[in-house]
């Protein structure tokens, strides 16, 4: 996947998640990939929601909304 100073989404996740200050934080996602293999798998690593590339500024805004209520 995707790494950000050499750290993918994944681990970002499990570092969220094992922080207990940090239980109430949300996690978005966005994931290029079709495969629903691959949106499952980035839900079981800790994210609350993903979002598909590419979407629009409305889709963005209502998975936010989605996080604030959960």
């Amino acid at each position: 996947g995707n790494q950000l100073n050499g750290i993918d989404a994944t681990q970002v996740c499990q570092l969220i998640r094992s922080d207990r200050r940090l239980k109430k934080t949300r996690i978005l996602i966005i994931i290029s990939s079709r495969s629903s293999q691959k949106q499952q798998r980035t839900l079981k690593t800790g994210a609350d929601l993903f979002i598909q590339t590419p979407f629009s500024k409305e889709e963005l805004t209502e998975r936010i909304k989605k996080l604030l209520v959960f």
